[in-house]
């Protein structure tokens, strides 16, 4: 891969972190009644080779 293909991988994974973050950070505040930071934590969790991971280690 060429470094232009590189950068724009990683700024789109850079994307979907920050987006699915905020979004479990705001259901986790809304209806769970937690700190938004607690949702930012589900969502590595999420994200993270727990479970994606363990679902589709291809992405």
């Amino acid at each position: 891969m060429t470094p232009a293909q590189l950068s724009i991988r990683f700024f789109l994974q850079l994307a979907a972190v920050v987006a699915a973050c905020r979004g479990v950070g705001w259901l986790a505040k809304r209806y769970l009644g937690q700190p938004q930071v607690v949702g930012a934590m589900i969502a590595g969790v999420l994200l993270g080779p727990s479970l994606l991971g363990a679902v589709a280690p291809e992405i």
